[in-house]
């Protein structure tokens, strides 16, 4: 059996003129370009806030919610005259007086009072504890210039207090107390 070359059609190791060819190549005609290969560790992921960090971003964000509040609230820095279009400006409110106080005593039984002098709104604040009586109840009557009189106060109690008011009887006045218990009394002009 003749072999021969089958390209040639020379037999096989036979020399001829033709140079010799290079062996047929299975490798793509250009190669992929290659990627270059980092190692690239895996990322940590950030630590939950501890109760103390979450504590005190609340606690900052609580404080500024506080503020802008306040800062609002606040009005700014507006004048005494500044007022918004169509706004009266606000009326100038003045404290209620102060009452004072011009007579007071305490005491027990039936008395008079020493004499006081008061403007023309006052008015009495009184108490009364009858708790030490036979029964445990007394009477309290209490009047203004007259000696028996009850035009304040008249009551059957164990104990008790109110404060009576007078309109337009300035002046000079005394109190007279009809009782049997402990009483205390004041006069304040109003």
């Amino acid at each position: 059996m003749d072999q021969r070359d089958t390209q040639s059609g020379l037999p096989f190791g036979t020399p001829s003129d033709e140079p010799p060819q290079p062996a047929p190549s299975y490798a793509p005609p250009y190669a992929p370009p290659q990627r270059a290969s980092f190692y690239v560790p895996p990322q940590r992921m950030a630590d939950k806030p501890t109760v103390r960090r979450r504590t005190a971003i609340i606690g900052s964000a609580g404080g500024l919610v506080l503020g802008i509040a306040i800062g609002a609230a606040g009005g700014g820095t507006a004048k005494t005259g500044d007022t918004a279009a169509g706004t009266p400006p606000a009326a100038k409110t003045t404290a209620a007086p102060i009452p004072t106080v011009v007579f007071s005593t305490s005491g027990n039984g039936i008395k008079k009072t020493a004499s006081f002098t008061t403007g023309p709104e006052w008015f009495v604040t009184y108490t009364f504890d009858c708790s030490n009586e036979y029964g445990g109840k007394g009477n309290f009557i209490l009047g203004v210039d007259t000696d028996f009189g009850g035009d304040l106060a008249d009551s059957l109690a164990a104990e008790g207090g109110d404060t009576s008011y007078e309109h337009g009887n300035p002046g000079s006045h005394y109190l007279s107390v009809n009782s049997e218990c402990d009483w205390t009394l004041k006069v304040s002009n109003d």
